[in-house]
């Protein structure tokens, strides 16, 4: 912070990560050292249940619904 640049520009500039580690090497490690992966998967988790679906016009919704459904029937079997 002793460069006007960088004080001029932090707040506008700065762009926070969307999984942080903020806290101190004692708590990453008292939380269990958890890798980039399980953070992300955390993450994800918490995004996936606060999702809520956007309104859509019933009709839209049978639409999309037809062709997926189409579409998943085009597809081969595979064996696994």
């Amino acid at each position: 912070f002793a460069n006007p640049h960088t004080v001029k520009h932090y707040r506008s500039a700065f762009i926070e990560p969307m999984i942080p580690a903020w806290g101190s090497y004692e708590a990453y490690a008292a939380a269990g050292a958890p890798s980039t992966v399980d953070s992300a998967l955390v993450w994800a988790k918490q995004a996936l249940a606060k999702y809520e679906p956007p309104p859509i016009d019933i009709a839209v919704k049978d639409g999309l619904d037809d062709y997926v459904a189409r579409r998943m029937s085009e597809l081969p079997d595979i064996e696994t």
